[in-house]
């Protein structure tokens, strides 16, 4: 009898212990949800209410997933329906393709540990009702001097962040919504504006020799500088263990580690409005060693890794990799680099991952390696270009005639091109919008006359305010020409 106590007592305090550990993930889920939100909430709140609005390319599509966000978007009318079927009607979505600055609606996952989140961004027209509604709050109906934007008062912006539930539930959400009108963003109004935090990435290996090394700080702030880098050298060698903490010594640093081991790089940094962040839940590691740090490994599994799909260039530093590790059994795991010295932390094989590159412009190398029962694989490499400088723009934009053609008006524009042309430039968008309208510009066909010219065509009883931009191979858009109306 007293063996059937302890048992049934030792399998409740297991349960227990299982039970506290989920607990526990699905806290660290939760809060890695809500630190995405913030983050993209305080991007909203450093645009104006001009500016609020998703620059996307194409009208947004809408999912046949009921588990995806986009399933409430309706994707002829292009609205979407904030608390999906709850109370609040669908709303028109505000769009300006390819608007700087702006927001886009799909974000690149990030990753925190094993959990990757998924983000989600909609901006949408908001109607108050206390000026009148529809045809009666078209002009004026608040009587403040300025149009609203076809009946629409104010912009909401939703965030929602999905990501896998650590006990295996399915795919779990979170989301925000805020409500933004001319009076509450103040951003060109106001000299109190939010200081967004830092951002910080894995510190990159400029030199290393045997156990010497030096690195190089990846951290950049958006509205800002940073002003004080502090390093963090914690990890394990045969004998010695490490803990060492250096404070405000600047974004390069040298270290010589005792001795071979895997050993955790962390940078604490601060802004000058007083933002902190870490680069901590990366997992930033150097495996220092004078033999296993080296291209062919030490006999472990082999794979392969491809970046983006195999694309040869790309405008985003977060990329997701394709791997395969044929010989890859349980318990495999992999790492990445983006310089073959400093390595992200192990984590379970998969065939996909997503990883963050060194910033600047310039060809990229992305390493790989596949580690099982203490040994590692030949590095696996891929390089893809990275190109975040947008082409130069056109300006002296200017009408040339129009003529009218039944309900249509054919309106022909001229520029000057850009100077000087980018040797990557692809070629150029015209954009639209009707001149009462405080909606989104969109795409308009123009078809080509001469390398600077081209003919847009119209309703001839409307005006349209006319914009032209210039697009790279890497899909950067240029800053926009001069507006005019025609």
């Amino acid at each position: 009898m007293s063996i059937s106590i302890l048992a049934v007592g030792a399998f409740s305090i297991a349960q227990g212990i299982l039970f506290g550990l989920d607990s526990s993930g699905l806290a660290r889920q939760r809060l890695g949800a809500r630190a995405g939100i913030e983050q993209q909430m305080e991007l909203a709140r450093a645009l104006n209410y001009d500016t609020l609005v998703l620059d996307d390319m194409e009208p947004l599509p809408a999912s046949t997933d009921p588990e995806n966000p986009d399933y409430w978007i309706d994707e002829g009318t292009q609205t979407f329906d904030p608390d999906g079927d709850g109370p609040l009607a669908p709303e028109r979505i505000v769009r300006e393709a390819g608007a700087q600055p702006a927001l886009h609606h799909i974000q690149t996952p990030y990753v925190q540990g094993s959990t990757t989140f998924s983000v989600y961004l909609y901006i949408t027209w908001v109607d108050g009702p206390t000026d009148g509604l529809g045809v009666d709050d078209l002009a004026d109906g608040n009587g403040d001097g300025g149009f609203d934007g076809n009946g629409q008062d104010g912009k909401r912006v939703v965030v929602t962040v999905t990501w896998q539930d650590t006990l295996g539930r399915g795919l779990q959400r979170q989301s925000v919504t805020s409500l933004f009108t001319p009076d509450t963003v103040p951003y060109h109004e106001s000299d109190v504006v939010a200081n967004l935090n830092p951002e910080v990435s894995c510190p990159t290996v400029t030199s290393y020799s045997d156990l010497s090394y030096d690195f190089q700080a990846q951290a950049t702030d958006l509205d800002g500088t940073v002003v004080t880098y502090d390093w963090h050298i914690e990890g394990q060698g045969p004998v010695n263990y490490v803990d060492d903490y250096f404070s405000d010594v600047g974004d390069t640093f040298h270290y010589d580690f005792p001795e071979d081991g895997s050993y955790d790089v962390t940078n604490y940094v601060s802004d000058d409005g007083g933002g902190l962040a870490d680069n901590g839940s990366l997992g930033c590691q150097v495996t220092a060693s004078t033999t296993s740090n080296n291209a062919t490994g030490n006999g472990g599994p082999a794979g392969t890794v491809v970046v983006s799909g195999g694309d040869t260039i790309t405008n985003q530093t977060q990329v997701t990799l394709t791997l395969s590790c044929p010989s890859c059994g349980g318990g495999a795991k992999m790492q990445f680099s983006s310089d073959g010295a400093t390595w992200t932390g192990k984590v379970v094989y998969s065939t996909s991952a997503v990883f963050t590159m060194s910033s600047g412009d310039g060809m990229k190398t992305v390493y790989a390696r596949f580690w099982q029962s203490g040994r590692y694989g030949a590095w696996a490499t891929d390089t893809i270009t990275l190109d975040q400088t947008p082409p130069n723009p056109p300006t002296a934009l200017a009408k040339v005639s129009s003529v009218n053609s039944g309900p249509n008006k054919i309106v022909t524009l001229t520029w000057t091109l850009p100077s000087p042309s980018s040797p990557d430039q692809a070629g150029y968008r015209v954009w639209t919008r009707a001149t009462t309208s405080t909606g989104a510009f969109t795409q308009t066909a123009c078809t080509v006359i001469t390398s600077n010219r081209c003919s847009v065509t119209l309703k001839k009883t409307t005006n349209y305010s006319v914009y032209l931009t210039y697009y790279d191979t890497a899909g950067n858009d240029s800053a926009p020409s001069n507006t005019i109306t025609v």
